[in-house]
């Protein structure tokens, strides 16, 4: 299903059975897509999470949101470095979001939020092993 839509799928890393997500490393970096229910077909691209890019800023953590109206719900999602051991989504009460390994020292994270209207500015606070932010 994946590589036949959306290029070359290198490696499934998590799937999401409860919110019909699969997070998957592509040709692009890492891909999220939304699926249906039986999981058998590709409803949306949610994210692409290019993972040079952290090399690149010389950031702890990348992010970003996405809204799929259709779905009616938005996700906030990053990838970031071991540094970072802790995850706090303040725009949205703190919520902590899902952490997934990806690498040795590479996390993804990521929150569905079934309210599509996401509170802004979005703000993250992301801490180290000490509970220092970052």
């Amino acid at each position: 299903m994946i590589s036949k839509q959306h290029g070359e799928c290198r490696n499934v890393h998590y799937v999401d059975r409860d919110a019909h997500l699969v997070f998957y490393e592509g040709e692009l970096g890492l891909m999220t897509v939304l699926t249906n229910n039986k999981f058998s077909k590709i409803k949306s691209v949610m994210s692409t999470l290019d993972f040079t890019q952290l090399k690149e800023f010389r950031e702890p953590i990348l992010w970003k949101a996405h809204y799929e109206p259709q779905e009616k719900f938005s996700m906030i999602i990053g990838v970031s470095t071991s540094e970072v051991k802790t995850i706090s989504i303040a725009s949205e009460h703190d919520i902590q979001p899902k952490r997934i390994k990806i690498h040795d020292h590479l996390w993804v994270w990521y929150s569905i939020f079934e309210n599509y209207e996401l509170n802004k500015p979005i703000k993250i606070n992301a801490y180290d092993e000490n509970g220092k932010l970052i």
